[in-house]
């Protein structure tokens, strides 16, 4: 037993040896400003230029900037103001000059912007806390990336049929009532003056970015599946749109059979010996094919 007790306490000696050597790094809470750590900042004027992509790169008036930044979500994003003074202090002693307002719309108040009452609009409170929020951050210099849709789904409350995807992804870019419901919330929050900068959010340097949807898209998070289980009322929707947009390309379905069958091969032999292979192509593109559609009779990929 001696020498496996040896090799036991081998390790612990060898990690105590280590950590004798490290210096601490401490965080404080309240940061000291004339530490020689903290990180210089510059106040964001309302009436100073703006933060703007050139060249490849960010930059403020032919000076390129480099982001450090931040997440903050849901109730975390609605600090006090004692609060909102402390965190955007110790952000900016740390060299962040970033801050992403992330998941402001997947609940409601007191956890996101939105009215428990009304989910397709926003809390004063909320809206409050966040200007004052945004304020400080742009008195040490550092921007605010406000994203607009990355938790909300206002499909419930516009009553339509549930979308069978989270936050209404994939059906909110096609589905006109969702459309027009996340352009209102954008006017909501871009055109809101903020009650401490006394500039709508649109027009304020200190808003250096806007996210206009979050991961959002046809072709991600396995699309392939997802189209072909869309709901039917979301399905003739964006069955109509595509088709629409055949037609309008190609003319008539012998247009489109001619162009997207250009380079194409008759099928050969099927090759294996025994079974068959499922076609998932053709599968997934009968969702966007129904038989009545201009495209009925394409096979091509």
């Amino acid at each position: 037993m001696k020498p496996a007790l040896a090799l036991l306490v081998l390790p612990l000696l060898t990690v105590s040896a280590a950590a004798q050597e490290m210096a601490p790094f401490v965080i404080p809470t309240t940061p000291n400003p004339q530490s020689v750590m903290a990180m210089p900042s510059s106040p964001i004027a309302v009436d100073g230029p703006r933060l703007v992509a050139s060249g490849g790169q960010f930059a403020v008036e032919g000076k390129r900037v480099r982001i450090w930044g931040v997440n903050t979500c849901f109730g975390a994003n609605f600090p006090v103001h004692a609060d909102a003074e402390r965190i955007a202090a110790r952000l900016a002693a740390a060299g962040v000059n970033g801050v992403r307002f992330h998941h402001l719309d997947t609940q409601a108040w007191p956890n996101g912007i939105l009215d428990p009452k009304d989910p397709l609009k926003l809390h004063p409170e909320a809206v409050e806390r966040l200007d004052y929020f945004i304020d400080q951050l742009a008195r040490r210099g550092i921007w605010a990336n406000v994203n607009l849709h990355v938790g909300r789904g206002p499909a419930r409350a516009l009553g339509l049929p549930p979308s069978g995807e989270s936050f209404d992804k994939v059906v909110g870019l096609f589905t006109p009532a969702l459309l027009d419901a996340q352009k209102q919330y954008a006017r909501d929050i871009l055109t809101h003056v903020n009650a401490y900068r006394k500039v709508r959010y649109a027009d304020d340097p200190a808003v250096g970015f806007v996210e206009i949807t979050n991961e959002d898209s046809l072709f991600m998070w396995g699309a392939r599946g997802r189209l072909q289980t869309l709901p039917e009322f979301y399905a003739k929707l964006l069955q109509g749109k595509f088709n629409a947009w055949l037609k309008t390309r190609y003319g008539s379905t012998g247009s489109l059979r001619q162009a997207w069958a250009r380079g194409s091969e008759p099928l050969g032999e099927n090759l294996l010996a025994a079974g068959t292979i499922a076609e998932p192509g053709i599968k997934f593109a009968q969702i966007l094919f129904p038989k009545s559609s201009i495209a009925s009779t394409t096979r091509h990929n």
